[in-house]
């Protein structure tokens, strides 16, 4: 079992690099034309989550989140705050959201987590709540939140767990109105299993799988 330690640490502003193309992903989930501001861009733009998100490297490597890659790639992701922390869960993401996301005033909410709440034993139903709770809290502080599907994670008896929070996922998702990004489905094969080459220890991505993320979720804030 792979354990991913809790490291608490300030959120992180990251500008994103103004001469890269922009992307030409198709879009993961549902679209929704108030994400993008009149101009194109989209932001004030916050992503809370864990390691997966997290500017710090990924498992130890050198590996950089979607979340950065994402932004090395589209300059029109604006005023954009990095909210994950490594080994975080999703009632942790709760406890910080006024401190980490709320402050930073964004438009659009990105949310990915669940991973570290399935090594902990936390129930489907419980991550969910959270999830769902994190979209309240995003669109009461005047922001679109974006919910994620969680990678792949087949170390013990996750890869069930994955299966059943991910679909849960989606199907709020889809009740609510609320964009999705899945990152599941960039990630896996049929069998709910890692794509070759893109991770190292079974629950962080590779720069390839990293790379990948980022073009879904740009697929998705940005469509068309």
């Amino acid at each position: 079992m792979v354990l991913v330690a809790l490291v608490l640490g300030a959120v992180s502003w990251i500008g994103a690099a103004p001469s890269a193309p922009a992307s030409t992903a198709e879009p993961a989930g549902r679209a929704d034309a108030r994400l993008a501001n009149e101009d194109g861009t989209v932001g004030p733009v916050v992503a809370l989550g864990d390691s997966l998100t997290s500017d710090e490297p990924l498992g130890g490597t050198d590996s950089a989140s979607w979340f950065v890659e994402a932004l090395a790639a589209e300059p029109r992701l604006i005023q954009a705050a990095n909210a994950g922390i490594p080994g975080d869960t999703t009632d942790g993401m709760v406890d910080r959201f006024a401190r980490d996301v709320a402050v930073h005033e964004p438009s659009v909410v990105v949310i990915l987590g669940g991973t570290n709440d399935l090594g902990q034993g936390r129930t489907t139903g419980e991550v969910l709540g959270d999830l769902e709770r994190l979209a309240r809290e995003a669109r009461e502080a005047g922001a679109e939140p974006v919910l994620a599907t969680i990678p792949p994670r087949v170390d013990q008896w996750f890869a069930i767990e994955v299966g059943a929070l991910n679909a849960a996922i989606r199907a709020s998702a889809a009740a609510s109105g609320t964009p999705v990004i899945d990152f599941h489905a960039a990630l896996a094969d049929d069998d709910g299993n890692w794509l070759p080459g893109f991770t190292e220890d079974g629950v962080h991505t590779t720069e390839a799988a990293a790379g990948a993320m980022a073009a879904v979720a740009l697929g998705t804030l940005f469509p068309g």
